[in-house]
Formats: C-alpha cells, sequence, structure tokens
C-alpha cells in the first residue's frame, strides 16, 4: 500500500503511436503536480408527457468527451527529452558527441505537431493507501513554461489538450533519482544577430513560454462522441519575460524604446560528461522584440524592471530552438 496522501502518487507517460490509443506508460517522472480534468458533455431532454413534471433519468446522455490538464516539475539533466519533444513537434534523435557519453538533442520549433500525442496516467492515493488509475489518452501539448529565479531550480510546466480518459490498470512506478538544472547554473546571453550572443549582467529571473493554437473542438459524425485530433489553427506565440536590476540603460531600455531586435540565449550549463560536453539545457531565440521596460522610480531600493518579450520569425532561423546535452542515448 501507498501512503494515503499526495505523496503516495505517481506520473506516468508514454508516447502513442496512433492519437488516443493507450498506450502503457514508459516514463515516470517526479512531478510537483499533474492535475488533470475530465470532461464529458451530458444532455438531459424532456418533452410533453401526460403531465410528468420531471425529466426522467433514462434521458441523460453523454454525448462528448474530453480533458486538459497540466505536469508541473523541475527540470531534470536527463529523462526530459520526450515532454521537450511533446512541446516542440520535431522528432528528436539525439547525437552522440564524439566517443563520449555525451547526447546532443536538438528540438526545433515546428508549425504543427500532428501526430504526436501521449498517454498519461496518474496515480491518486484513497486515504486507505490503495491507489486508483486515472488514464488519459490523446494528450496534445499545447503549451510549456520554464522559469527560474535566484535560488530556485528550473520548473516547467507543460500543459495538454486530451482526448479520453480510459480504464486501465495502475502501472508499477519506476521513478529515477534525478538532479534539477538550477539558478547558479544559468546564464542569459543577447546579441544583435543569431550566433553572436554575449552574456548580459542584471537579469534576476526568466522566463521563457511557447504556446499553441489549436482546434480542439473537432468532434464528428462516426467518432463515438471524443474528437479527432487538434490541429494548429493560429500562429504559435513565443515569449516571456527577464526580471533586470538597472545596471546597463543601453542592453535593455535602449532596445525596448528604438524597437530593436536581438537574438537570446539562455542557458544552463551543469556538471561535465566527458572532455568538452557538460549536462546542457538551452533555449535559442533568433529574433526577439521588447515590449516594455522603462524604468520606474518606486522607493528607496534598486531600481529594477520586468521586461517582457516576444520571440519572431527572422525569416532565417527556427522560431525557437531547445538544445538538451544529457546522457540519454533516446529521448
Amino acid at each position: 500500500m501507498a501512503i494515503g496522501s499526495g505523496i503516495g502518487g505517481q506520473c506516468g507517460i508514454a508516447p502513442e503511436v496512433t492519437y488516443g490509443t493507450y498506450v502503457a506508460p514508459t516514463r515516470f517522472l517526479e512531478v510537483e503536480g499533474a492535475p488533470f480534468e475530465f470532461a464529458p458533455e451530458f444532455t438531459s431532454t424532456s418533452g410533453i408527457a401526460a403531465g410528468r413534471t420531471g425529466m426522467l433519468a433514462s434521458r441523460r446522455q453523454a454525448t462528448t468527451r474530453q480533458g486538459s490538464g497540466s505536469i508541473s516539475l523541475e527540470v531534470a539533466t536527463t529523462k526530459m527529452g520526450l515532454l521537450l519533444e511533446q512541446l516542440m513537434g520535431t522528432p528528436v534523435t539525439p547525437v552522440q558527441e564524439g566517443a563520449t557519453p555525451a547526447y546532443r538533442q536538438t528540438h526545433v520549433l515546428t508549425g504543427d505537431a500532428a501526430g504526436r500525442s501521449m498517454s498519461i496516467q496518474v496515480g491518486i492515493p484513497r486515504t486507505t493507501g490503495a491507489v486508483d488509475a486515472y488514464t488519459y489518452v490523446g494528450a496534445k501539448c499545447v503549451k510549456g513554461t520554464f522559469s527560474a529565479g535566484v535560488g530556485e531550480t528550473l520548473k516547467a510546466n507543460f500543459e495538454y489538450d486530451v482526448r479520453d480518459m480510459v480504464t486501465q490498470t495502475l502501472a508499477a512506478a519506476s521513478i529515477p533519482s534525478l538532479k534539477p538544472f538550477h539558478w547558479a547554473q544559468s546564464v542569459l546571453k543577447i546579441g544583435a544577430v543569431y550566433g553572436s550572443e554575449v552574456a548580459v549582467d542584471g537579469v534576476s529571473e526568466a522566463e521563457v513560454e511557447i504556446a499553441r493554437a489549436v482546434k480542439d473542438d473537432r468532434f464528428y459524425m462516426g467518432g463515438g462522441g471524443v474528437k479527432a485530433e487538434p490541429i494548429t489553427n493560429d500562429l504559435i506565440e513565443v515569449g516571456g519575460s527577464l526580471t533586470v536590476d538597472y545596471l546597463d540603460k543601453t542592453v535593455f531600455v535602449d532596445r525596448f524604446l528604438s524597437n530593436t531586435g536581438f537574438s537570446l540565449v539562455w542557458e544552463f550549463v551543469g556538471a561535465n560528461i566527458s572532455g568538452a560536453y557538460n549536462e546542457t539545457l538551452r533555449f535559442k531565440l533568433p529574433k526577439v522584440f521588447l515590449d516594455g521596460g522603462v524604468p520606474s522610480l518606486e522607493g528607496l531600493d534598486v531600481i529594477s524592471g520586468e521586461f517582457p518579450f516576444k520571440a519572431y520569425l527572422d525569416g532565417v532561423n527556427p522560431h525557437a530552438v531547445i538544445e538538451y546535452i544529457c546522457t540519454d542515448v533516446t529521448v
């Protein structure tokens, strides 16, 4: 028996071969939370029936089924590839770095993540210690948010649109011991053009968000009340924010005031794997514009400001790239 609280919970994932077709969990995550909702729609109809004044229970019918949810966790130095691949949409094969045990994953943001979905199983403990399996199929990642501030680990929150919830046996969890990237390993770099980035000072907190707009209501006759795979139906939004002490006006404020775009790289470099290769997670945005950032005098403290930004296509490079160097030979 597990502990009869959230302590005894679990979350397992697996990529699907066919959208909405269950695959038993192959990877178990150490999560901070995995809240999911199942939202079937019901119809309760009634007509004139010789004085009957209430609705018959037999006329209540479930017409559609769908769900949504999210997974929040610390970004670890291994075993994150599948989550990144589902978010970015491009299939990835890790490339070995020389003859070392280091493998590089290059996750390029693609316009449509068609054919990419997961089965997600969440184990919910009863107070008795029994754990019930809630299994969600056709889980498509529609948003990923990454953030870290002073003294924090790198956190991620992945949001999912879900086709259905099904009954499956709870999988036996095997959760590896992982270590997260953290704030002291991070540096923010900017450059006039992509590839020219240099480290800048004064940044105390950063956030990057990638959000897909999808048509998630594709319910059709013959579908049995569940929807067809969501399709991208609007532009992908990539953006975020930086919290910066007012050290140098030219770095951020002047770029905002002059509407000057720049490339941005936010990276975490951890322990050495072998030779020249370290555990690394790197966000690369070739063209960024700031949407705010004029400093404000509000008190006696050091002047600090938040600089929201949006990433754009530069006409040459991908919209966004996440590089991940670790010891995983597969995503």
